[in-house]
């Protein structure tokens, strides 16, 4: 017998471990987003799931820290609001070098690059700023993870920081050598000064 759509939710949703985050998007194999939508509001009012964005929902957990329960993560709710209005949101170019031991500056507000149109969402009331990344940065979007944060890195540096050789080498070095290899290979698509640096350093 073939399961209705709440069912195949509730199914889905029960097998999903604690603070996974996931939207109405993520059930369309099963139904209309409007009928997925308020299985979840159901499921929401019960505390099956919580409501954390519009048509994004999170497994809640029974485990707590000093009193505190576990909550889902910023970034995989950042990710399951990508997912639902079908766009790319990747971490902010400060994490990229970050990540890749370029710098230890923190970021100071919480900023994601998007595919989609620059705006401001509310998210727990935390203020997440979505800031389009322009063409420059979604070229590079089919390519390593590892190669879309050298790319990021080396625009957020700059050409004063990054003309600095043993920077450009350590960048080189703390990505793998399939990100490194689409890089190089790929290199004609960065700014000339971007071009010199890494090719003095490279080859």
């Amino acid at each position: 017998m073939k399961k209705t759509v709440s069912q195949s939710v509730k199914d889905r949703i029960s097998k999903k471990p604690e603070l996974s985050v996931f939207s109405t998007a993520d059930f369309l194999d099963v139904g209309t987003r409007s009928s997925i939508g308020s299985v979840l509001s159901r499921l929401n009012q019960l505390g099956v799931v919580e409501r954390v964005y519009s048509g994004v929902y999170a497994k809640p957990s029974n485990r707590t820290v000093y009193g505190f329960k576990f909550r889902a993560q910023m970034d995989c709710i950042v990710l399951a609001i990508a997912r639902k209005e079908g766009v790319v949101i990747k971490t902010p170019s400060l994490d990229a070098t970050n990540i890749l031991h370029l710098t230890n500056c923190v970021q100071a507000r919480m900023e994601y690059l998007t595919t989609g149109k620059s705006r401001t969402i509310i998210v727990r009331g935390v203020k997440i700023k979505l800031k389009h990344m322009g063409s420059k940065l979604m070229q590079w979007l089919d390519s390593p993870a590892l190669t879309f944060m050298a790319v990021q890195a080396i625009y957020w540096l700059g050409e004063r920081i990054l003309k600095d050789d043993d920077l450009a080498l350590r960048l080189l070095n703390n990505i793998d050598e399939p990100a490194r290899r689409d890089l190089l290979d790929n290199i004609e698509r960065l700014p000339v000064w971007a071009q010199r640096t890494l090719e003095k350093v490279a080859f």
